[in-house]
């Protein structure tokens, strides 16, 4: 009976139609799909698509999306089917959708598992219905789709400075590493983030060099599209030179990153004569432009 009444919510539904917040009724949430999940994601509501659908039946699919970045993301969906039959659409299905930040508890954001809740902080949307003609014995189809939005990754963090050749640098380390955790959750939340950063000082009777080793992955579960991804170094009054396998930039340019299957190493540094202790914030960024891929399970096209 649940099944049947989920699949008469869905044909009531519409075309297409949002509901921010929680879960329907003869929904599950499907907490194991989001994993450790970042940035954006998206999922199929249980039974939507159904396990079996039948020529000439109706059908709908269901989308829940969770955002766990800070702001509300616009982001663009794709969604197309695999077996060469009417009536989804030939070009597939292609919709905006504006999702709000999802009710993260930050305390267990760091633990494996669940990390929404049940009822909070999602946006859902239901495509259809959509009615199979023609099938043939034992077709088969699967839904597949990709999420598509402009993302940005920023990492702060405080930096002491001095000049060991001189000494009286009490309290400040000539190395100091940060965590993605000790960088921000507008970096630990993003689908590429700041992995790691390395401070380092290295004194001379003219002054001291302060570099910055930073190491960026892409641990999203999806892909960059586009041309890369853009780093910006904001010194904090510093003016840095940046390099890269990529190329080199210097103070406020962007330097352009490849980033695929491997993580990407950026080495940053500036001189400086400094006659006392001083700290100073920085803030790295990170700009492209992120595609997270998606996919139903199989479902059996039932002839009549």
């Amino acid at each position: 009976m649940k099944l049947l009444f989920l699949l008469l919510l869905l044909f009531l539904a519409g075309c297409t139609s949002f509901s921010p917040g929680g879960l329907q009724d003869g929904t599950s949430f499907q907490c194991p799909s989001f994993k450790e999940a970042r940035g954006v994601i998206v999922d199929f509501i249980q039974y939507a698509p159904p396990e079996e659908i039948r020529e000439g039946k109706p059908f709908s699919i269901g989308l829940k999306f969770a955002n766990y970045l800070d702001e509300v993301m616009s982001v663009d969906l794709s969604l197309q089917d695999t077996v060469d039959v009417p009536d989804f659409p030939d070009e597939g299905v292609h919709e905006t959708i504006v999702v709000e930040s999802a009710f993260v508890d930050e305390e267990a954001w760091r633990q494996p598992g669940c990390r929404l809740s049940e009822s909070e902080g999602l946006t859902e949307l239901t495509l259809g219905p959509y009615v199979y003609q023609g099938v043939d014995f034992d077709d088969q189809t699967a839904f597949v789709g990709t999420l598509q939005y402009p993302a940005v990754t920023e990492a702060s963090f405080p930096v002491c400075m001095y000049n060991p050749a001189e000494g009286g640098g009490s309290g400040c380390p000539l190395t100091q590493s940060y965590s993605p955790s000790s960088l921000g959750y507008r970096n630990e939340k993003a689908p590429v983030l700041f992995t790691s950063v390395e401070k380092r000082l290295i004194g001379s009777s003219e002054g001291v060099t302060l570099q910055l080793f930073f190491t960026l992955d892409n641990l999203g579960g999806g892909r960059i599209s586009g041309d890369g991804v853009d780093f910006l170094l904001d010194g904090g009054g510093m003016t840095f030179t940046c390099y890269s396998d990529f190329g080199k930039s210097t103070g406020s340019q962007q330097l352009r990153l490849q980033l695929d299957e491997e993580p990407v190493d950026v080495e940053c540094e500036t001189f400086l004569t400094l006659d006392r202790v001083q700290a100073s914030t920085v803030m790295a960024e990170l700009h492209y432009t992120y595609s997270y891929p998606f996919r139903s399970d199989t479902t059996k096209i039932i002839d009549s």
